[in-house]
């Protein structure tokens, strides 16, 4: 079981669905994450799509420290299935904007460019499994369309600590932290 690092939902336990693939984000890379984030976002105001969902956690952590809006894309309907428990079991009674996909994360990526003049989400964070080799093409497509970024967009990729990730030229890294097998990586407009 996983617990909930921060917020209003603090130690909150949620459940993950036993997986070789599932890799959820540690709590000590989490609460890295978000002391950096609390000095560039209002997460009140923050709108964000979790690619490679699994767990739930990051969209959870957000959610306790305020955000309204969260999409959280995963494409195994039985991890996803546990991700919708764990929020309905977290969050009670409280109007948030959640959104269960049960889609390809790249796929619904393009979809979102493709369809909207700005895109709807000013965070996104991607965890996709590590054997992933196409981490590169996330970062192309939000590098081909900087008109579509809210000024205050932040990219946040979870990668294999070896993996050197392209940095785009439309955004800068900001931050970045190694542990274990991880490495998180914040790069804004």
């Amino acid at each position: 079981m996983l617990k909930i690092s921060g917020g209003k939902y603090i130690r909150q336990k949620i459940k993950i669905y036993e997986s070789l693939d599932l890799r959820p984000t540690t709590s000590f890379l989490r609460e890295w994450l978000f002391n950096v984030l609390q000095n560039y976002l209002s997460f009140s105001e923050a709108s964000l799509l979790d690619l490679f969902a699994g767990s739930g956690i990051i969209g959870l952590e957000f959610m306790s420290r305020g955000t309204r809006k969260v999409t959280f894309v995963e494409k195994n309907s039985k991890v996803l299935a546990v991700l919708e428990n764990n929020v309905k079991a977290v969050i009670k009674d409280e109007d948030f904007l959640t959104d269960y996909l049960k889609r390809d994360a790249f796929n619904f990526l393009k979809s979102q460019i493709e369809n909207y003049q700005k895109l709807p989400y000013n965070v996104i964070f991607v965890d996709p499994p590590y054997k992933l080799e196409e981490i590169g093409n996330f970062v192309k497509i939000i590098d081909q369309v900087p008109e579509k970024l809210s000024d205050d967009f932040i990219l946040i990729i979870e990668s294999f600590y070896k993996t050197d990730l392209i940095i785009p030229q439309n955004l800068k890294l900001v931050k970045e932290k190694k542990s274990g097998q991880s490495k998180l990586s914040v790069f804004m407009k």
